[in-house]
């Protein structure tokens, strides 16, 4: 049968078969393939250097019918990295792809200039009209000035197509994003990290930040506030955010919220801006990641005590009622603790997603947690640290919550001569157990930063035999044929018995 036989509809049927990587290689076989491979390999672009590799690809780009193709755009710059690896400080072969790449680039370009730097965002604003079907675009600078022209040509040409927008990098960054007088009519999900300047002396100029927060960065996000579904920010940098927060407008249909920053450095002055933000969105958000870990806890544990006291003030009262997705760090004392179980209970009807990380659970913590879903079985994925592993906790996990499907355990360091933190004690009880009736698909144990031994994952996976990888990666279904296959199904034969 010829191919121009075959319906449409079989073909695309056929290359969801097909793994990515080979797929996108796979031009030749018809028009379907072909466009397919197209889709694969320009669909989200990534610009984080200025190898030839990455020349070839922006050079590809000016091609209308390879630009409209892309639908998701990151750009990483700063200065320090591009200039040093800029290809017209390096010697390219006459003939080689990178060569022409740069022809092309060099044509392209309406003006020449004696800054590198400058002339490589002139290559890459000319790529911006022919992304005409972008809807994510991501941009991060760590030390650059004077943005607005470079941004202001991004916007005019697909601005007002975006529906995720991501901008990370220090105030001069934010200062040209707000400069830019960007649109942003479409967009329902924003991300904003904030980084150290590099190369100060100081590490921030406090007076300096807080005016570019007020005159800036509230202005730019209160204006997107109606039309936000999901708002994610992080900030690593010695920056107080309580006046972000603050002067928050009303989020009428925001689903998703998610904070990594330092509670202790980044609500130094007040922290009621985002605690008023939490409970007044608490009946619509859906996901929730707060990671408000504080800075110096090694050092003083005690430090989190304030985070402690106002993750119960905050949340006991406006319990989150309607999450899927719950990532919380509930610091190492017991106000905290309190305000992930109560997270848990008000969201246990409709939780999928739990992660729990930076603290590690004893059993009883453990207990706590799963048993605070109660008769709901809803929950697919868990992530959690765990001080001890024991069969115990396998076993909570099977009769509490039969439907997980991921499960993801990191265990407390190993003490050398301690059989329960050494697995010793865990190898023998698992012997004793099998869990035909959780219906789990993955596992992944880790210890001390690395993955936890084969001999000890392969006997977990003897003991669940709906197990069908490990760690996401290691597909089980290819070697159930053999030992692990073999015993399995000699246990589940002698408990039939």
């Amino acid at each position: 049968m010829l191919s121009t036989e075959i319906p449409t509809d079989v073909w695309l049927y056929i290359t969801t078969f097909i793994p990515d990587a080979q797929l996108r290689n796979m031009f030749a076989v018809n028009s379907i393939f072909f466009h397919t491979a197209m889709d694969l390999r320009y669909g989200k672009v990534k610009v984080r250097d200025w190898t030839p590799k990455t020349q070839e690809i922006v050079a590809r780009l000016m091609d209308p019918e390879v630009g409209k193709r892309v639908r998701s755009l990151e750009l990483r710059l700063y200065r320090s990295g591009y200039i040093s690896r800029s290809p017209e400080s390096k010697v390219v072969g006459q003939n080689s792809i990178g060569k022409r790449a740069m022809d092309i680039l060099r044509r392209s370009r309406p003006r020449q200039t004696n800054d590198p730097f400058s002339v490589i965002l002139k290559d890459l604003e000319a790529v911006f009209p022919k992304v005409i079907n972008l809807t994510n675009f991501s941009i991060v600078a760590w030390d650059l000035l004077n943005l607005e022209s470079f941004l202001s040509a991004a916007w005019s040409s697909f601005g007002d197509n975006l529906r995720t927008i991501s901008i990370g990098g220090n105030m001069n960054c934010f200062c040209s994003v707000a400069l830019s007088y960007p649109s942003f009519k479409s967009v329902e999900n924003l991300t904003v990290g904030f980084t150290d300047e590099l190369k100060q002396d100081t590490l921030t100029n406090t007076m300096a930040d807080q005016a570019v927060l007020k005159d800036h960065i509230i202005p730019f996000i209160n204006k997107l506030v109606p039309q936000l579904k999901s708002l994610e920010i992080w900030s690593w940098a010695p920056l107080d955010l309580s006046l972000l927060f603050l002067n928050f407008g009303e989020f009428p249909v925001l689903e998703k919220f998610s904070i990594r920053t330092y509670f202790n450095k980044s609500f130094s002055s007040d922290p009621s801006g985002l605690a008023r933000f939490l409970q007044t969105s608490a009946g619509n958000l859906r996901e929730l990641q707060l990671r408000l870990n504080c800075t110096g806890t090694l050092i003083n544990p005690n430090t989190e005590l304030v985070l402690s006291d106002w993750l119960q003030n905050t949340i006991i009262e406006h319990p989150f009622s309607r999450l899927t997705f719950l990532d919380m760090y509930p610091t190492g004392f017991t106000p905290g603790f309190d305000a992930l179980i109560a997270s848990i209970k008000s969201s246990a009807h409709t939780l999928e997603r739990l992660q729990v990380k930076d603290r590690y659970l004893k059993f009883d913590e453990v207990e706590a947690v799963i048993t605070a879903f109660g008769p709901n079985r809803g929950l697919r994925t868990i992530r959690l640290n765990v001080w001890r592993l024991t069969a115990n906790v396998f076993d909570l996990l099977s009769n509490k919550l039969p439907n997980l499907k991921d499960v993801t355990l990191f265990l407390g360091d190993g003490v050398e001569g301690d059989p329960v933190s050494t697995l010793v004690v865990f190898r023998q009880e698992i012997r004793s157990r099998v869990y035909n009736d959780w219906k789990l698909h993955n596992i992944g144990i880790w210890q001390g930063g690395n993955k936890l031994d084969d001999e000890i994952m392969f006997l977990v996976a003897e003991r669940i035999p709906s197990l069908v990888s490990f760690w996401g990666d290691t597909d089980l279904r290819t070697l159930r044929h053999g030992v692990i296959g073999r015993r399995s199904r000699e246990i589940i034969s002698e408990r039939r018995e």
